[in-house]
């Protein structure tokens, strides 16, 4: 059971596990969760932002690879809960004052979040300095989440049926809905059902494994001025471009079996022979009366 929990925590961020997925929020009408995903992302904090709206329906996500600790992340602004604090405008703050306002925030805090610490977040090296946290940090376990196959879709395309020949009708409302991300929990059997919020259950044709979106083997070019013109490599065995993942094949995993695939159907049928007792008749119910009186 250890060596599980430590595979699991070592896998995670890592080239062979999902990236770790943050989110940041806003905690007070003054704070300003763009200006915190701007020292995130930006080049002196240390990451390269792989993808944009890398989750489907928000604006607000992004891709960021770490390099220097082989860590890759997804960023998002949601309204979803955050395991550590930042706090900005510190450095507008005298250094005599910055003691008791530091200590005065972290009473505050740990009333709604205890065991959370407050990272301040007004640099590139505050920003490394929170990357490099959210890297490491221990994550919670939850069973029913532990227990299950789940992920955030980042990519999702419905392909429509084509109508049946000789109907001459258009097309239908059948399809089949494609949907990528990274898969957390347990892993994914293509004979079970899925379940989509606000949708339902669903049966699976196959799974796929594309190209990574976020391949920590990123390749840039050096410095100039250091003679070489050859690209360098990113802590990898192989190298990849940027824009190679749009021309490498998808590979199928697994398909479904038709005579071992679990059924959508979640109730079982009436079988009106089966049993013993059956509702009695008008005449019966007469009769019984009849008798009482």
């Amino acid at each position: 059971m250890k060596n599980d929990v430590l595979t699991e925590k070592r896998r995670l961020g890592s080239r062979d596990g999902p990236p770790h997925l943050v989110a940041v929020v806003s905690l007070h009408a003054n704070a300003d969760a763009a200006a915190v995903t701007k020292l995130l992302r930006g080049e002196d904090a240390g990451g390269v932002v792989h993808q944009e709206e890398c989750i489907s329906g928000v604006r607000d996500s992004f891709g960021l690879i770490l390099p220097r600790f082989k860590q890759r992340f997804t960023f998002l602004n949601q309204s979803t809960g955050m395991f550590s604090l930042v706090c900005q405008g510190f450095s507008d703050i005298t250094v005599k004052k910055r003691v008791d306002f530091r200590k005065a925030l972290s009473k505050i805090t740990e009333v709604r979040f205890p065991d959370t610490r407050l990272f301040l977040l007004d640099s590139d090296q505050d920003a490394t300095l929170l990357l490099r946290h959210l890297g490491s940090q221990r994550q919670r376990k939850l069973g029913f989440r532990s227990r299950r196959s789940h992920l955030l879709a980042q990519h999702v395309t419905f392909t429509a049926n084509s109508p049946v020949e000789g109907t001459g009708g258009g097309l239908t409302d059948l399809g089949t809905l494609c949907v990528s991300g990274y898969v957390r929990g347990r892993a994914l059997h293509a004979d079970r059902l899925v379940h989509i919020s606000g949708h339902g259950d669903f049966q699976l044709s196959q799974i796929d494994a594309p190209p990574d979106p976020l391949p920590l083997n990123l390749t840039r070019p050096t410095k100039p001025g250091k003679g070489r013109d050859a690209e360098m490599q990113v802590g990898v065995d192989r190298t990849y471009q940027v824009g190679d993942e749009n021309e490498a094949p998808v590979r199928v995993l697994m398909k479904a079996d038709p005579s071992n695939r679990e059924s959508l159907r979640a109730e079982a049928e009436v079988d009106p022979m089966d049993g013993e007792q059956t509702w009695p008749t008008e005449q019966e119910l007469l009769e019984a009366e009849g008798e009482e009186a």
